[in-house]
């Protein structure tokens, strides 16, 4: 298994792919960035999750799972957020969608400590 960073503001596509054709796991961490770069209220990660009537969590969890991660691990001390975090095996994102979380301009990491991938 590689750990790695891993939300729409930054994703590694290189390393997954690696991955996948060595067949290691991908185990995305801190798929939210922590909120560090207020992703929970980026218009387009808010118009996508009223758009398929799920939460931006949801949304964002679905996204890292379709665009490479094998497993992520949310945090939350939240019991709702908790409950959250589990709901998102009953829906997909179209190619569509997952393209649009894709290609954000901006590449922002939350653990910085993570040279020399960073």
């Amino acid at each position: 298994i590689n750990q790695i960073e891993h939300h729409p503001y930054w994703h590694t596509d290189d390393i997954i792919q690696f991955c996948k054709e060595k067949g290691i796991a991908v185990e995305g961490y801190a798929p939210f960035a922590n909120n560090r770069f207020n992703m929970l209220e980026d218009p387009t990660i808010v118009a996508l999750a009223q758009k398929i009537g799920k939460t931006i969590g949801e949304t964002i969890l679905r996204w890292d799972l379709q665009a490479g991660a094998d497993v992520v691990i949310p945090r939350s001390k939240n019991m709702t957020h908790m409950m959250e975090n589990g709901h998102v095996f009953d829906f997909s994102l179209t190619s569509e969608e997952v393209e649009s979380l894709s290609h954000f301009k901006q590449q922002k990491v939350y653990n910085t400590q993570c040279q020399p991938w960073c």
